[in-house]
């Protein structure tokens, strides 16, 4: 197999310190981080995906079952195995179990061309798809739709897990070759989103996994709230129009939220004051406009935009 697989760019040093004098929490794995959370707020909600709602304690019994599945099928630490990308109560799940296996994950976005689906299957060599995709007919290839995942279970899988184990792999556009998987260990995740002095993370905080569970940025939808005791919140599937981003925002109490800034730009144009209750907003992807930054601040000034 020639895998294109490449490890993670090497972090920038912090200003003092180096890397191992920087622990965070006591935990070097996202799934210790996460575990930990859960039986600190078992009964707070965790996910939102329309009118359900899942507790800390029901994610963590129903991504422990789903994760002794992919442990039946042979998935095993360091293996990678895949995610279709729709959106539902069903995404975390898969994500924690994965990781729960002691596996990583690789997103697969069902709108790319058959053929680069393909070439991502046969690239990470997973043997394992959580979720649907339609493309993928590899006899050799086990699926399990979101509506067939296990129930629950109190039996917890015993993975073995460290700060250096891969936790996704996520694939460069290929615009300017052969695409490439990046792989993001778990201390990265860590290093980002746990007593990060960039974000205010807190179990009050409320996210929108409004970006494509393909691109880098949805780790900050889904582990800025999981690992720190907050809620994400999972809109509609498909392409959401700008009014029914708005209003998912609005509806739900979003405070802290990802967005391009071709996207950002676009809402700063047509409904600026739907950032009115956001406290952070994390705007990137391309050059961001200091008028429209001034244009939401003006009417949002107690908005902090991180760029």
């Amino acid at each position: 197999m020639n895998r294109q697989i490449i490890p993670e760019v090497a972090e920038s040093q912090p200003l003092s310190g180096t890397v191992e004098d920087l622990p965070v929490s006591g935990h070097s794995d996202v799934v210790q981080r996460f575990r930990q959370i859960a039986n600190e707020l078992s009964k707070r909600t965790a996910v939102r995906f329309g009118d359900e709602a899942m507790d800390y304690a029901t994610l963590d019994r129903r991504s422990d079952a789903l994760a002794l599945w992919l442990i039946d099928q042979r998935v095993r630490p360091g293996d990678l195995v895949g995610i279709s990308s729709q959106r539902s109560l069903a995404l975390p799940l898969a994500i924690l179990a994965v990781l729960k296996a002691g596996a990583g994950y690789v997103p697969f976005d069902v709108t790319l061309p058959a053929e680069r689906l393909k070439f991502m299957a046969q690239d990470t060599g997973i043997s394992v798809l959580l979720g649907h995709c339609a493309t993928l007919d590899d006899p050799g290839l086990t699926i399990l739709a979101a509506e067939a995942f296990p129930g629950e279970t109190d039996v917890r899988p015993d993975a073995q897990i460290t700060g250096e184990s891969i936790a996704y792999v996520m694939y460069t556009s290929g615009t300017t070759g052969t695409p490439k998987g990046v792989m993001v260990p778990h201390r990265s995740v860590m290093r980002l989103l746990c007593d990060a002095d960039w974000l205010a993370l807190d179990r009050d905080t409320v996210t929108l996994h409004s970006s494509a569970f393909a691109f880098d940025t949805s780790i900050i939808d889904f582990f800025a709230p999981l690992l720190n005791g907050g809620t994400v919140v999972i809109p509609q599937d498909g392409r959401l129009s700008i009014s029914e981003l708005v209003d998912a925002i609005d509806g739900n109490g979003v405070n802290t939220l990802w967005l391009t800034s071709g996207l950002f730009h676009a809402i700063a144009d047509l409904q600026p004051e739907c950032f009115e209750k956001v406290k952070q907003l994390v705007v990137g992807g391309d050059v961001v406009s200091p008028n429209h930054v001034a244009k939401v601040q003006a009417l949002c000034p107690d908005l902090k935009v991180i760029n």
